[in-house]
């Protein structure tokens, strides 16, 4: 499975953003991006709102690890 670090950067890829576009978008610093996608620490859930709030991608939490579904529909199995 990939480190959530891992799934950041590849939204953000993903999306043809660079750190500081995307740190921009979703109202944090392009360092906290930078730190993320490193694995230095886990986003907090300001940090996973602001990346659903923007329709990036939902992060939900399922069977005790993280998943990045597209759309809500994906995450209900639809």
């Amino acid at each position: 499975m990939h480190s959530i670090g891992e799934r950041i950067k590849h939204i953000r890829k993903t999306h043809d953003l660079n750190q500081v576009a995307f740190s921009q978008m979703i109202g944090i610093s392009q360092g906290t991006i930078s730190e993320l996608e490193k694995n230095k620490f886990n986003p907090s859930v300001e940090t996973m709102l602001q990346l659903r709030l923007y329709h990036v991608y939902g992060v939900l939490k399922t069977k005790g690890a993280l998943m990045l579904v597209k759309s809500s529909r994906e995450a209900r199995g639809v």
